[in-house]
């Protein structure tokens, strides 16, 4: 059975490949045979349909030519126009920008002027207020040494009680000659001129009585009163009370003498011997004897030898001696600090500046240049 179903595939496929090769034959007789005529005929076709194609594209670039000027024209049309709306916009900032920095540098050659006259002027018044305040402390150091004249034959007797007052029918110049010369054993006559104490109301009993002035007819009785009265042991009193006696100062001297007032008491604490002659201090330590010219200087020189000083006590005595030279700022009237001022504001850099009415300056010219241009 299979050597016979083998058999007959094998002739079935033979049938069909000679069906497929009949099939080609039939096509192949059917088919038309081309001739020369009609072959030359087929490329002169294609010949003329190459050739329409190139005039196609011929007509194009002429036509797309012709649009390409007609674009360029219309867009150099559009540039013209706006850059002459542009020409003539930036022409009119141009002026406008030159009217307004010629009127800045009017403006500015005004101010130049007027720093200049104004720097002129205030050196000129620096000048003249520093020359006025020479002249005042020189008048004020005068004047404080007519005042000093003046009380030269004076005394000023301190803590010495209210309750101390002449009996009735009894001038305070009396009573005063009599408690002096009983108090420091004095037998000749005191020459006492007048004697008052000082000006303003009576104090309470708890308050610190008010000085009394004495005024000596001589001067040499005067010192000899004073130094007796010194040199007592011990020292004179009225009742309970320690009387102190001293020269009768002028206000501004009293007050160069009151900025040692927190060394003194840190001396006292200290029990540290110390005079203080006239506007200066002299410290009895145990090296030496040495004498301050200024209660800075001294207040320095005690905290530096370990006394206990505190920053608030010395930067009371430096505020008490901010004019410098041993004199408060209040005494001299504010004038030391002025006058540093005005010294100062001599050596300041200041530069007297140049007139430039006729000439712009170099930044205006830079800028005109760059505006240029832009100008057609």
């Amino acid at each position: 059975m299979s050597g016979e179903g083998s058999a007959r595939r094998s002739t079935r496929h033979q049938n069909k490949q000679t069906e497929g090769t009949l099939q080609k034959i039939d096509e192949e007789e059917s088919a038309p045979t081309l001739t020369p005529e009609a072959k030359e005929i087929d490329m002169e076709a294609v010949q003329a349909g190459l050739e329409g194609i190139s005039k196609q594209i011929g007509d194009m670039r002429k036509e797309m030519k012709s649009d390409m000027r007609a674009l360029k024209d219309e867009i150099t049309a559009q540039l013209d126009e706006k850059w002459a709306t542009f020409s003539v916009e930036i022409n009119r900032k141009f002026d406008t920008i030159t009217t307004e920095m010629e009127e800045q540098n009017t403006k500015m050659a005004s101010a130049l002027a007027r720093t200049e006259e104004m720097e002129e002027w205030s050196l000129e018044v620096n000048k003249t207020l520093a020359e006025l305040l020479e002249e005042r402390q020189r008048m004020m150091d005068e004047l404080d040494d007519v005042v000093q004249r003046s009380k030269r034959n004076n005394i000023r007797v301190f803590q010495l009680s209210e309750e101390a007052t002449p009996a009735e029918g009894e001038t305070m110049v009396q009573f005063m000659t009599d408690w002096l010369r009983k108090e420091l054993a004095i037998d000749t006559d005191l020459g006492i001129q007048r004697a008052h104490r000082a000006l303003g109301p009576k104090r309470k009993p708890d308050e610190p009585p008010r000085s009394v002035i004495i005024n000596f007819q001589r001067f040499d009785v005067k010192e000899k009163v004073l130094a007796k009265a010194w040199a007592m042991t011990p020292p004179v009193k009225y009742g309970d009370r320690r009387v102190f006696f001293d020269h009768d100062y002028s206000d501004r001297v009293l007050k160069q003498r009151r900025s040692y007032d927190n060394i003194k008491r840190v001396l006292t604490a200290n029990k540290i011997k110390f005079n203080t002659p006239f506007t200066k201090i002299r410290i009895h330590w145990n090296t030496g004897k040495v004498m301050y010219q200024s209660a800075t200087e001294a207040a320095k020189d005690v905290r530096k030898r370990g006394l206990e000083l505190g920053d608030e006590q010395l930067a009371e005595v430096e505020r008490s001696c901010a004019g410098g030279g041993g004199e408060s700022e209040e005494a001299s009237g504010g004038n030391s600090t002025l006058l540093e001022n005005l010294r100062a504001a001599k050596l300041s850099t200041w530069q007297r500046v140049d007139r430039r009415k006729d000439r712009t300056s170099e930044a205006s010219r830079r800028a005109k240049g760059k505006l240029q241009i832009y100008k057609r």
